[in-house]
């Protein structure tokens, strides 16, 4: 019986052995979800786990954004090398000896709740398939960065966490922020009665379609008037967003980072209302206002008077009056506020113009963390980009190197790991939340 252990030990050994040496791909269904796990040849023992992001906005293709018959086990978008062709980062990653796993989640849209329990039904999936790893790291983008951040301080399988473009103020605020700018954009354009109410969007609502009183549609045709500008420039600035790459861009298929913002104000909004079982966004605590720089510039620059400008934020303020119920608040805390209780080192990487998870997001998880007194497991990197999720292969892989350093070493990485020719950028502080509050608490309010 001793041998014929043994014996069994020996071959599963050798099995394993050989997936590890010619390398192995699995693809297949767990929990009716599409997944992917990716074993190069010479594996280093390290498993890089990848949470995605709302509809893969981050691997953003007009025609296939929201294909879900197919995982990626690593951030998806192709990155254009000199000779003109592409490189994928699956591949990269692959090339310096990581395994890799991904999984869509079972169904589409907001998953933060199901994101985080199918990927640790996948991490056990490849325990078994392949062999436990000397150490396993997730990195979640965008809505994938809530299922990292979630994750830090919950699911104790993981050894470090990477979290990019991270929506680090966490869902409550981020729908907040949210219901600002379809505020915004009722008082300036006024909401249609056909996509709900500003505060609580109709339930069934499509962002892309061919109904002439669909979101998109009316929105193009907004955005086509050039005397629309000025009211776009002031929700702009309102909900602190760069100029960089907001408007649509028809040479490249860009739909700009205002079709993207209202696409959440919107499509994904109902989404969330739809799992929360009722609207998301109030605003009772909330005051609106504008930095003189960005008075003067809609002075100057968009013919705004002053007298039109305080028009528009009295009329903001004077409907401060929109509140959520508990169970939605309680929804939105699960799913997910950060409390700064992270458990393991968390990298989180922005990039500073950002215009749809703005690197404000990184001052909110910054001040979370530093009330939970857990700064030691907190590193805040950033690059210089215009971009949502478009770290290059690079950027993701000195993030892995440098999250490998912290976990071997016990030791934060330094600015070396991050260098300025490859896009990073040194002491870069973070802008404020854009939204101010009535009545502001004291930081650390619940904090000893």
């Amino acid at each position: 019986m001793k041998r014929r252990g043994l014996t069994f030990f020996f071959a599963c050994f050798m099995v394993l052995f050989a997936v590890v040496a010619s390398g192995q791909d699995y693809v297949g269904t767990l929990n009716d979800a599409p997944y992917k796990i990716r074993v190069p040849a010479g594996w280093n023992g390290t498993l890089l786990m990848y949470a995605h992001g709302y509809g893969y906005l981050e691997r953003w293709n007009p025609l296939t954004q929201f294909d879900y018959s197919y995982a990626d086990a690593a951030p998806g978008m192709p990155f254009p090398l000199g000779d003109g062709s592409i490189i994928f980062m699956e591949d990269v990653l692959l090339s310096q000896g990581y395994a890799l796993a991904g999984t869509v989640f079972s169904g589409t849209g907001w998953q933060v709740k199901e994101g985080t329990h199918e990927l640790v039904s996948l991490a056990g999936l490849f325990n078994g398939l392949v062999g436990k790893p000397k150490r396993t790291i997730l990195i979640g983008y965008s809505m994938g960065s809530l299922i990292a951040l979630k994750s830090a301080e919950e699911a104790p399988i993981y050894d470090g966490v990477i979290a990019g473009c991270t929506v680090g103020a966490g869902i409550s605020k981020s729908v907040d922020l949210i219901g600002a700018v379809a505020l915004a954009y009722h008082t300036l354009f006024t909401w249609p009665e056909s996509w709900g109410a500003w505060y609580d969007v109709r339930n069934d609502i499509k962002f892309f379609t061919d109904d002439p009183d669909g979101v998109f549609p009316v929105l193009i045709g907004q955005l086509m008037d050039p005397n629309n500008i000025p009211k776009f420039e002031f929700i702009r600035l309102l909900s602190g967003v760069p100029l960089e790459n907001y408007y649509p861009n028809p040479a490249t298929n860009w739909p700009g980072f205002v079709s993207l913002s209202m696409f959440l104000a919107t499509e994904a909004r109902a989404d969330i209302e739809a799992r929360a079982k009722g609207p998301v966004t109030q605003n009772a605590d909330h005051v609106y206002t504008l930095s003189t720089e960005d008075r003067n510039y809609l002075s100057t620059y968009m013919s705004f008077t002053d007298g039109q400008i305080d028009a528009h934020l009295s009329a903001m303020n004077s409907q401060t009056t929109v509140t959520i119920g508990l169970p939605q608040k309680q929804y939105l805390q699960k799913y997910f506020d950060p409390s700064g209780e992270i458990r393991r080192p968390l990298l989180s990487i922005h990039a500073n113009k950002d215009g749809l998870v703005g690197n404000y997001h990184e001052s909110v998880l910054r001040e979370t963390v530093k009330c939970a007194h857990n700064e030691s497991l907190l590193l805040q990197v950033y690059t210089n980009d215009a971009g949502h999720c478009t770290f290059t292969p690079d950027q993701l892989l000195h993030a892995v190197k440098a999250m490998e350093f912290w976990l071997e070493y016990g030791t934060k990485p330094g600015s070396d790991f991050f260098p300025a020719g490859l896009g990073f950028i040194a002491d870069f502080t973070p802008e404020d939340w854009p939204i101010g509050q009535k009545n502001p608490a004291p930081l650390c309010s619940g904090a000893e």
